[in-house]
Formats: C-alpha cells, structure tokens, sequence
C-alpha cells in the first residue's frame, strides 16, 4: 500500500460569495396564523384539482376500455400508468392510530378557533 501525498496550494482558498447572516423577521401569532390558514386552503385546493384531474383521467379510460373492448388494466398500461392509475391511498388500519390522528384533528381546530 502506498502512501500519496498532495502539495498544499500555495494561494489561499477564497469562500464563493459572502455569507450574510440575515435577521429573520419574527410573525407576530395572527400574521402566522393568517399564512397557516392561507397554506392550508391552498393545499385543500390543490389536493382538490389533483383529485379532479384522477376522476377525469379514471372515467377517460373507462371509456376507451368499454368502446374499444379493452381490460382497464390494458389501457391503463398503455398510457404508461400502470399502477400508479389505482393510486391506494393510505387508510388508518390501526383503531388506535386512527383515534389519535382523529384526537389531534380536532385540538387542532379548536386551537384555531
């Protein structure tokens, strides 16, 4: 085994950019819980066009299932969706989990309020 040695550079090594530690503003409790809510509407609607734009697809490929005599599986797997077309979403399998998930829902909200 060999050892291998490197030459230290002979001009010293310059940071890129400056680094400026900047204040970071303090929101006060309303303003932070006017852009909690305004973060969570629009999450809800985009969940919402997400949703949308599945039924659409879901009932396109029904169609062209039923007209053309085709498995959904097929014409799923030749739009390249494959799987991904079922899209299960997670479920709360555990009793327990789903009480405390439903718990935490509901502080939630009445924090809010």
């Amino acid at each position: 085994m060999r050892a291998r040695f490197y030459n230290a550079p002979s001009k010293p090594v310059r940071p890129q950019g400056i680094s400026r530690n900047r204040a970071r503003t303090q929101l006060s409790t309303e303003a932070r819980g006017e852009v909690n809510t305004r973060r969570r509407e629009a999450q809800q609607q985009y969940r919402k066009a997400i949703d949308e734009a599945w039924a659409k697809i879901d009932e396109f490929t029904q169609g062209i299932a039923a007209n053309h005599h085709k498995s959904l599986r097929r014409v799923q797997g030749e739009l390249h969706m494959g799987r991904t077309l079922a899209r299960i979403k997670r479920k709360k399998s555990n009793a327990w989990n789903a009480f405390l998930w439903k718990k935490n829902c509901i502080l939630k909200d009445t924090e809010r309020k």
